[in-house]
């Protein structure tokens, strides 16, 4: 007999899936941090993360982080429907005075992971024999240029040592 011959091909993309804030004045032009600011002691600062879905087809996500760590999640895994967004409330409260971050990846349904930076300080204010506690305000460029020394193989050396060693012109 005769046989035909079938010849078959596909196209495969991945769902194209946003992860972004409303318009921070505090950190315009920095999509992927979250900056909570300041906030007292013992008190609870929340924001809003939206997860938009652009694709054809719903899409799962889930949020690698602990459930006992300084941001908190109202939810860490869902489904986005398609063309539709989602949102996320993260809480931030400091139970001792410092400044917080962490880099939190997102998992997407068949396409890459992305992740979410999160910064946030926590103060006391002085009160009887307590002195005010209030770390030095923490943002996503001093990360940045945190990143950046370890990058270029200075992640462990001090402030006092960085300066050192730009005085004497070793930089």
């Amino acid at each position: 007999g005769n046989t035909e011959i079938m010849k078959f091909s596909g196209r495969c993309m991945s769902p194209v899936v946003s992860i972004y804030k409303k318009a921070d004045p505090f950190q315009p032009g920095v999509p992927n941090s979250l900056n909570f600011r300041d906030a007292h002691v013992g008190d609870t600062v929340s924001r809003v993360l939206f997860l938009k879905n652009e694709s054809e087809r719903p899409c799962a996500f889930c949020f690698i982080t602990d459930d006992n760590g300084i941001f908190k999640f109202n939810k860490t895994r869902g489904v986005i429907p398609a063309n539709f967004e989602t949102s996320v409330l993260l809480s931030f409260t400091p139970a001792k005075p410092g400044n917080f971050y962490r880099r939190i990846f997102c998992l997407i349904e068949d396409a890459l992971p992305q992740f979410i930076d999160c910064l946030g300080s926590g103060y006391i204010d002085a009160r009887g024999e307590v002195k005010e506690q209030r770390p030095a305000p923490l943002r996503h460029a001093h990360v940045q240029a945190f990143k950046n020394r370890v990058a270029a193989g200075l992640g462990k050396i001090g402030p006092a040592e960085l300066e050192e060693m730009y005085r004497v012109n070793k930089m």
